[in-house]
């Protein structure tokens, strides 16, 4: 096993491989007496640009096709660091893990963003999932280097600086570990080279962090591995060495030196500039011709070289290998950078800039007819497949190729090995042949199968691979040999399926797999029912939107998971398991052999109520003496219906059938991962119980039980594939509600549907009253119609008129037939309408008030517009302020909460307020100003300043003194916040100082600021309690008080903590003057100060 990573730069898809490569699998080399098993075909899985690619090889040529399911990583561009890549791949077949660097372009020039996710294969469903996110922290330092991941499996993963579990990621450095390369012998055997050149191996797979290394000394640097074990060195004591893979030398080689490069070398050849008689040997490794190869690095391209019994002889690039292997896809690199073996007989040979070539030698396959028609011989690259021929002998059957001229080891797998190869035929006598009847009706589905698949859905390329199959399937057929235990009926059958039947589902899966062109939608039928029991459908006849060439197995698990939700209110989504009777840790949607992808079988069905289980009596009639009562009591207990339940022949068959194509068989020899889905097929899975699909009206004759589908008369049950697209389509239009109502339908469901031996005259009747069915449905679709367009209201806005008027118009069309449907059956939905259009008047009325509400407040927002501003209120702006205050005092609360410049206004009423008169006067207690004429002259004509109330003595004081106006003709607004402004220009008023200017309260800020009582910041900032205390503090100090800095007066005060320091002080003062009061037993200093407290607090300090 192999692992590399080798950076590829992303060229021309038709002329470059586009992987940057690690090996992930490498399967086919198994040792066996004399070599290698060469009848398996090499399995690679390669991880590079845009995701996992697969060795894969058909007519005699090899390539790697990428996997599906990685179609979301950009592959775009030149540079590794802006393309997603996957770094890594390794793990089994069932559990291929890998390790991919995603590249989130942003656009145009805008760069991108980058993640490295944990990406796990999901055979089932054929896709790649996400299990982890690397954390930024532990991202490896490469972009695709060569191996610079390990990944032995989905819960071991090692890059170079961390480890990942299958659940976590841990940092190697805290373990003393810090790898650059890794080189993967196999699945258990693994090398890590470290940062300072120590070599390390992998003690034992998930065994943690700790433990799972052991540094080894290997005589030198590791240099590359090969499938088989080998070692390749560079030795600390010069030269190189093989190693086999128990230790021990296979081989030694000398330094490469410049001698065997003869007239090639020169200064600017071999040897770089600048290191002049000494080589850059890049790499060694291993080719698939079982040589050891070594690359030279020069200055202007790189060379080859290769290790033979007497040294290194210089290999021509163009020639190295043999020329007629070349892959004519891609031209061998004439600079390679790296060489590895992938396999015998196959090479991997890289070039600079990342250009590959995958290289396989070319073997024959010779064949030996031993008397029956001559065969050509065939030649093509190992581990390709080919055809098989099949040639004929008279009067015998051909019984298949082998590879000894004794006929004892039968050649299985039409695929070309690493060597050349002689095949011989063996005849039997033809009339020998008891299963020449199967594999004439396996010959013919095999047929089916590839007329069912079109051309033009498929590459040239892939077209051919489908042919390969579909001929090498033949092939298997023919040289199938059922050996069955006896000769019982079931041992014969169970002989039969897994020899003949097998090799033609195996042929059909292989036929499948090969990728087609993007394909158009179909629409399919889909049902499911157990009949034969009295239980009826599990799946109702179901219409399915799908895609061509879909899988039958696909369709039904989607389709049971899909039932179970809506039936069961159960979401069972990926929940199945292997098949078992009543398995633990369900419920499960489904039990299963295979996988949904290929080989898939059904065994059980989730059905929890089998209680009312009866087996038909056309069944009994046959076998109920074989039928176990106790079993049949015991099953209907369980929850899961399917193989072996209620008799042992008993199972779930699906048939396939279309109006348009008599041709279809009914039941498919074909699995059901291996029956691909065309648009009008009709697909019904049946549960069976007698004659494995015997009493499903299968005539299985040559397995010795005809069919019993028939009525006491004799008349033979009849297809009802035209009766189950029917009742499909009408399920699709008028749903099951409306359709449980309908009489007719009710009865030919329960009559005609659901009875497994209706002839096919009832069917046809039954399909007949079809046009009567929807007659008589018109009325109750129109019923139902009424109430979807009610139910679509949802809730009521102004954006929901159309909506409301559309249903209110359905209703009112209903007929007086109609309207009787509509009350009985949906009796609630009339209020639900009626409710929804007066709601609607509502918002409607609301709307239309809103528009009024924002038209009045507009008009505010003018007027107080129409100010100017604080910075323009001047002793004119009395009357505009007046006006606007009026306006918005006029307005309804709600209209008020529209006027967006309400702060405008306010302020503007203080900027007036701070106004001084035409000529100041110095204000003292005993001889108050006269106020200006258009200020209030007395408290008494605020109309908002209550008789009796505590400040109204001190607002008729400040105003009178011409220290405070009112806000408006007659209001004060008490309640209003007070600014710093104010403050200044009230305390500036009273020492006579002229407080006009722009702004108003430019005046009062340069007087305090001159005399210490304010610094003058934020002016037009509201004022709080204690700032209020500071301002008037200083202003006392200014006027001859001695400083003081007790505190005795706040110790009463629960909230002193709050104070700010430079307040404490001033607060105390303020307090022992009477000037300012708590609330309660708090001080509230950094509550803002009313024009109230403001006044009051004037007042009381002028008046003291």
């Amino acid at each position: 096993m192999l692992v590399l990573s080798v950076a590829v730069a992303a060229h021309d898809l038709a002329h470059k491989r586009r992987c940057q490569l690690t090996v992930g699998r490498l399967n086919g080399a198994d040792l066996v007496a004399g070599g290698f098993d060469r009848t398996r075909l090499m399995d690679v899985d390669v991880a590079g640009i845009g995701g996992v690619y697969q060795y894969a090889g058909s007519s005699g040529t090899t390539d790697f096709v990428r996997m599906a399911g990685m179609e979301d990583l950009n592959t775009s561009g030149n540079n590794l660091a802006l393309v997603s890549v996957a770094l890594g791949v390794g793990g089994t077949a069932d559990d291929l893990t890998a390790l991919v660097k995603v590249y989130h372009a942003l656009g145009g020039d805008q760069g991108g963003t980058t993640t490295y996710e944990v990406r796990w294969y999901n055979t089932a469903e054929g896709k790649w999932e996400t299990k982890n996110t690397i954390p930024k922290d532990m991202r490896p330092s490469t972009n695709g280097e060569a191996n610079k991941v390990l990944i032995l499996s989905s819960d071991e993963i090692w890059t170079q600086n961390a480890y990942y579990d299958g659940t976590e990621w841990t940092l190697l450095s805290g373990y003393g570990y810090s790898f650059n390369t890794f080189e993967k012998v196999n699945e258990t055997t693994a090398y890590a080279t470290a940062t300072d050149g120590k070599i390390y191996k992998l003690n034992a797979v998930r065994s943690g962090v700790s433990d799972a290394w052991t540094q080894v000394d290997l005589g030198g640097k590791l240099l590359g591995s090969r499938y088989d074990g080998a070692l390749a060195v560079k030795l600390t004591s010069g030269g190189y060495a093989i190693l086999n893979a128990d230790g021990t030398t296979a081989a030694t080689y000398p330094e490469i030196t410049k001698e065997i490069f003869g007239d090639t070398w020169t200064m600017n050849g071999v040897f770089k500039p600048g290191s002049y008689g000494e080589s850059i040997v890049h790499t060694v490794g291993f080719g698939g011709d079982g040589k050891t190869y070594a690359l030279v690095q020069g200055s202007g391209r790189n060379y080859l070289v290769r290790a033979d019994a007497d040294g290194w002889t210089l290999m021509d690039t163009v020639e190295a290998f043999d020329v007629g292997g070349t892959n004519e896809m891609e031209k061998r690199p004439t600079t390679p950078t790296y060489i590895a073996s992938l396999g015998e007989g196959v090479s991997l040979l890289f070039g600079d800039k990342g250009s590959l070539y995958l290289h396989a030698q070319d073997y024959t396959v010779t064949f030996n007819s031993n008397g029956g028609s001559a065969v050509s011989s065939i030649s093509g690259q190992a581990w390709s497949s080919f055809v098989m021929p099949i040639p004929t002998k008279s009067g015998m059957s051909f019984a298949g190729w082998y590879t000894h001229e004794g006929l004892t080891k039968l050649y299985t797998n039409p695929v070309i090995p690493a060597a050349n190869l002689t095949l011989y035929a063996k005849w039997t006598d033809a009339s020998a042949d008891r299963w020449a009847e199967d594999r004439e009706k396996a010959l013919e589905q095999l047929d089916k199968a590839l007329a069912r698949m079109d051309e033009k859905d498929y590459s040239e390329a892939n077209w051919q691979r489908v042919l390969t199959e579909y001929e090498n399937g033949k092939y298997a057929i023919a040289i199938a040999d059922p050996q069955p235990a006896s000769e019982d009926i079931s041992a014969i059958n169970k002989a039969v399926q897994d020899t003949i039947y097998a090799a033609l589902n195996t042929a059909v899966d292989r036929m499948n797999a090969i990728p087609v062109l993007v394909l158009g939608p179909i629409d399919v039928v889909v049902s499911m029912d157990a009949q034969t029991l009295g239980l009826g459908y599990m799946i109702k006849p179901t219409i399915v939107h799908t895609t061509k060439y879909t899988l039958a197995s696909k369709v039904i698990t989607d389709a049971i998971v899909q039932n179970i939700k809506e039936q069961y209110n159960l979401d069972l989504t990926g929940r199945t398991t292997y098949h078992e009777s009543e398995p633990d840790g369900g419920p499960y949607a489904y039990m299963n052999t295979g996988s949904v992808l290929k080989g898939f079988y059904l065994a059980q069905v989730y059905w929890p109520n089998q209680t009312n289980a009866q087996i038909a009596q056309y069944i009994l009639d046959v076998c109920g003496d074989k039928i176990s009562e106790t079993q049949v009591e015991n099953d209907k207990q369980g929850k899961y219906l399917g193989e072996f339940d209620y008799y042992n022949m008993s199972g779930w068959m699906y048939s396939v059938s279309n109006i348009g194509d008599s041709k279809l068989p009914s039941f498919p020899g074909v699995g059901a991962a291996g029956w691909r889905l065309r648009d009008g097929e009709v697909m019904r899975w049946q549960f069976t119980v007698w004659g494995y699909g015997a009493d499903l009206a299968a005539d299985n004759s040559e397995w010795g039980q005809p069919s019993i589908a028939y009525k006491d008369d004799g008349t033979a049950a009849g297809d009802k594939t035209a009766l189950t697209v029917m009742v499909a389509e009408l399920r699709q239009v008028y749903g099951d509600k409306l359709l449980r109502n309908n009489r007719t339908y009710f009865e030919i469901h329960r009559d005609v549907l659901c009875n497994p031996l209706a002839t096919q005259e009832e069917l046809d009747a039954a399909v007949a009253k079809r046009s009567q069915i929807e007659e008589e449905l018109k009325d109750a679709y129109a019923a139902e119609n009424a109430k979807d367009l009610i139910e679509a209201i949802g809730t009521v806005t102004l954006e929901r008129k159309a909506a409301i008027e559309a249903a209110r118009a359905a209703y009112d069309a209903l007929t007086e037939e109609q309207l009787a449907i509509f009350n009985e059956l949906y009796p609630d939905h009339l209020k639900i309408l009626t409710d929804a259009e007066a709601r609607y008047e509502e918002l409607k009325k609301e709307a239309e008030q809103e528009e009024i509400d924002k038209a009045a407040a507009q008009e505010v927002i003018k007027l107080i517009n129409d100010i100017g501003g604080v910075e323009s209120v001047t002793g004119s702006s009395g009357p505009k302020i007046r006006k606007a205050r009026a306006a918005y005092d006029a307005l309804t609360d709600a209209q008020k909460k529209y006027v967006t410049n309400y702060d405008v206004l306010v302020a503007c009423e203080e900027a007036f307020d701070a106004l001084p008169n035409p000529v100041p006067t110095p204000v003292t207690p005993s001889k108050p100003s006269k106020p200006k004429d258009d200020k209030p002259t007395t408290g008494s004509s605020f109309t908002d300043v209550p008789a009796g109330s505590w400040y109204e003595d001190a607002v008729n004081y400040v105003s009178e003194k011409g220290l405070m106006n009112g806000t408006s003709k007659n209001g004060f607004s008490p309640n209003a916040t007070t600014t710093r402004g104010m403050i200044v220009t009230i305390l500036a008023r009273v020492e006579g100082v002229n407080t006009n200017g722009t702004p108003w309260y430019a005046a009062g800020q340069k007087w305090a600021m001159d005399n210490g009582i304010s610094d003058g910041t934020n002016m037009v900032g509201e004022v709080t309690r204690e700032q209020l205390a500071a301002i008037l503090y200083r202003y006392a100090v200014y006027g001859g008080m001695t400083a003081v800095t007790l505190e005795e007066n706040l110790g009463s005060f629960a909230d002193t903590a709050q104070l700010s320091a430079y307040a404490i002080q001033a607060m105390n003062w303020a307090v022992g003057q009477g000037l300012i009061n708590g609330s309660g037993s708090n001080l509230v200093p950094k509550a803002q100060a009313t024009r109230a407290q403001v006044a009051a607090i004037i007042h009381r300090y002028l008046e003291r």
